[in-house]
């Protein structure tokens, strides 16, 4: 683009006379005269992660990195340095990781209590406000106390939230950022390991949209008692939003010190800690999103979640699509869309991102009934 602009006559030239264009073109001619071009400095390729015990390899070699360097943007991937790539990790080699992987995959499993009746924990991450208040009343409320449990951390130290929420406020505020949510997720589940009759922990945000009556996702858990992740298994991370059997939860904030130790730094580490770090120790999991998010039309491996929603006209409602940086963000669904996700054979548990907790708006059923009221109805016939 350089070499074609340097060659357009003066009249074309003169035409780029915005700031952020100077910028980007005094940028570009940087770049070049250092000789640097766009690719990222060697010791920022992928280093080589361990064998596993069972066979299972993840090691990502440079020629392989390259290879999918090489198809344009693989996996919302266009160099080395993108965020989420596996440089993040450290090299295996180094003698303090090598020491600490050892170590960690030889740590002794958490004893599993079989048996017990499925009670999930729905740990909740807000701003300062639940989007979906009526329908997670409603999905909870006449349940009885000992089928479920709840814990809501507010960024806020002021949450807008109804009484019937205040129960479940966790006390003081733990700091976060984009993508760095660890030490708050870590938190939420030893706070929901208090009880002991939890089975399962839900990781869920303050936009999530309950999709199933409590009763249907006691028995989904019933039926298979696994932990359940949105798998990546090209890049081995899952999205953020997943279920956890109780002996994993309590193995991780019964480890924190050595989970650090093994994975000390991550470019997404609510992705790429947890699911990593059971696989290194071959722990059984499934490859099965409880939330539906909209990844469609990015290069993403989780595009493939709308693609098993089989839910055309929902996912063709109002939205900001989808980019690598975020999911689509639902404004106002088709109603007809809706019906299409509440019956996917997916069977999803919830549904995210909308606006409302830290994004202004409202969700929407054909730009004027509210979502919540209509989702709460549905449920409330379930």
């Amino acid at each position: 683009w350089l070499k074609r602009l340097k060659h357009k006559p003066h009249y074309l030239r003169r035409r780029c006379t915005l700031p952020m264009e100077r910028l980007f073109i005094i940028f570009l001619v940087a770049v070049r005269s250092a000789g640097l071009g766009l690719r990222a400095h060697p010791k920022h390729e992928f280093h080589h992660l361990p064998d596993l015990p069972n066979g299972t390899s993840f090691v990502r070699t440079q020629a392989s990195a390259d290879a999918s360097l090489s198809s344009s943007t693989r996996n919302c991937m266009v160099s080395p340095s993108a965020r989420g790539q596996w440089h993040h990790i450290p090299d295996i080699s180094s003698s303090p990781i090598k020491e600490a992987y050892e170590h960690w995959v030889q740590l002794p499993n958490t004893s599993r209590l079989l048996g017990m009746t499925p009670k999930p924990a729905f740990l909740m991450m807000i701003y300062e406000r639940i989007v979906f208040e009526k329908s997670w009343t409603q999905l909870l409320s006449g349940a009885k106390n000992s089928s479920y449990s709840m814990v809501i951390h507010s960024k806020s130290s002021n949450p807008k939230v109804s009484d019937f929420f205040k129960q479940f406020l966790m006390l003081g505020q733990v700091p976060t950022s984009r993508c760095k949510d660890v030490n708050l997720m870590l938190v939420l589940m030893a706070t929901a390991l208090g009880d002991p009759t939890v089975t399962h922990v839900a990781m869920v945000s303050g936009d999530t949209l309950p999709l199933r009556p409590l009763h249907l996702i006691s028995n989904d858990l019933e039926r298979d008692t696994r932990t359940r992740f949105c798998k990546d298994p090209d890049w081995q991370r899952a999205e953020t939003w997943f279920v956890m059997r109780r002996d994993h939860a309590e193995f991780f904030t019964g480890h924190i010190p050595e989970l650090r130790a093994w994975i000390p730094t991550s470019g997404c580490e609510d992705e790429d800690m947890f699911y990593f770090a059971l696989a290194s120790r071959t722990q059984d999991t499934i490859d099965k999103c409880a939330m539906m998010t909209d990844w469609s039309g990015t290069d993403k491996e989780w595009k493939g979640n709308a693609e098993r929603c089989q839910c055309p006209r929902w996912l063709f409602s109002y939205k900001d699509p989808a980019s690598c940086a975020r999911p689509s963000l639902f404004r106002s669904v088709a109603r007809a869309g809706l019906a299409e996700l509440l019956a996917s054979p997916a069977e999803y548990w919830f549904v995210r991102k909308f606006p409302g907790d830290g994004i202004p708006g409202t969700p929407l059923v054909e730009g004027s009934s509210s979502l919540d009221e209509e989702v709460a109805d549905w449920l409330a016939l379930q």
